[in-house]
């Protein structure tokens, strides 16, 4: 099976992991703020749309953690660019955004322009995700 070479290497380098499965959904979970090469543009990109290539035609949710996202996150503005790409390349189903930070606000004003009304819908803030979901908190 493909993986990220860079994070074969250095497994904190991209946060983008598969954290739960079932037959119909992928939960992929996401912590910049934990993140060893934050500011990898091409190898985050890289890394999450290899990720979502073995989905297998099954739906996926987004967990994006915000803790530890700071200033020198926000200003990667090229990565939240690209993501929103991937987002609307492979149809997110649901993005849940927990731990969130006035930086992440920022984030997300930044590329509210962007985004299709149909993906901001599929936006929920709450920090009871997981609990919701089922899932063991990373």
């Amino acid at each position: 099976m493909m993986e990220c070479s860079i994070c074969r290497e250095d497994p904190g380098s991209h946060s983008f992991e598969k954290i739960h499965e079932t037959e119909t959904m992928v939960y992929y979970y996401t912590c910049p703020g934990k993140a060893s090469r934050y500011n990898d543009l091409e190898g985050i990109i890289n890394h999450k749309r290899l990720e979502l290539s073995k989905l297998n035609g099954k739906s996926w949710c987004w967990i994006m953690d915000g803790k530890g996202f700071g200033l020198k996150h926000a200003l990667e503005m090229g990565i939240g660019i690209g993501i929103v790409g991937l987002l609307l390349e492979f149809r997110v189903s649901k993005i849940y955004v927990t731990n969130r930070s006035a930086y992440v606000d920022v984030m997300r004003l930044f590329l509210n322009g962007l985004l299709s009304e149909e993906l901001k819908s599929c936006i929920i803030y709450d920090d009871g995700i997981y609990e919701m979901l089922g899932i063991v908190k990373i």
